[in-house]
């Protein structure tokens, strides 16, 4: 690790994660979240998935997909899951553009199953903003730590 690379610390009262310079490893340092000291011990943490939230390679470039994601929720096939198959959330991509097609292929027929064309293009809509008006931190922890699927 270089002088500017991160690290990162659990603290032991809130258990809340947060980073901080390895230049400042070994000094003290009072909790964002409660207050409380905490030794600055150079530590990697590593999640559950595995995913190192400090040292992710792929963390700026995701972070940087936040704007497009956001666009493409909001105005261009967001109801047909684009922002989420942009993010690598397939899941939730795939349940909104199998909905969003039974919708086109009933409104062939009847009027109100394009009515779920319409949800899933609100759903969309919100997230895509949601996406914009996250913190990049936030936006990071939601849809690429946690692979949170909705909102």
């Amino acid at each position: 690790m270089t002088e500017s690379a991160k690290a990162g610390v659990r603290c032991p009262d809130c258990q809340s994660e947060f980073e901080f310079s390895v230049a400042e490893s070994g000094g003290i340092q009072a909790c964002p979240n409660c207050s409380s000291l905490v030794t600055l011990a150079a530590e990697v943490i590593v999640g559950a998935d595995g995913l190192d939230r400090f040292n992710d390679p792929f963390r700026e470039e995701f972070i940087d997909k936040k704007l497009t994601a956001g666009l493409l929720g909001m105005f261009l096939l967001g109801a047909y899951g684009s922002h989420k198959f942009y993010l690598g959330l397939n899941r939730g991509a795939l349940l909104m553009a199998s909905v969003s097609v039974v919708g086109i292929i009933g409104g062939m027929f009847f009027i109100w199953p394009l009515l779920l064309v319409f949800v899933m293009a609100t759903i969309s809509f919100v997230e895509g903003f949601i996406y914009l008006a996250k913190s990049d931190e936030s936006f990071y922890e939601d849809y690429r730590v946690r692979e949170q699927q909705w909102f």
